[in-house]
């Protein structure tokens, strides 16, 4: 997927969530998902978009240029609706 944006729009509108699977996934449902790790019973996403505002049980963090690089060029290609 090609971004027509300057990096620093990118990385304003884009941040990562993270916290129990099955609140990461309902709250993927309706996001433009770049990429999901999984470890045991959590899972983190990347996610393109506005951060919303602190929900109980998950963790927002805001991602590096090289973190959403990474996101962007995942070996699954292009944006992803989890």
């Amino acid at each position: 997927m090609i971004q027509h944006h300057s990096c620093e729009h990118l990385i304003q509108n884009s941040y990562q969530v993270s916290g129990p699977s099955q609140l990461v996934d309902r709250f993927c449902s309706e996001q433009k998902v770049l990429q999901i790790q999984t470890l045991s019973g959590l899972k983190a996403a990347t996610i393109l978009g506005s951060q919303p505002p602190a929900l109980e049980g998950l963790t927002f963090s805001k991602i590096s240029l090289s973190e959403l690089v990474l996101a962007l060029t995942d070996q699954e290609g292009g944006i992803s609706h989890a």
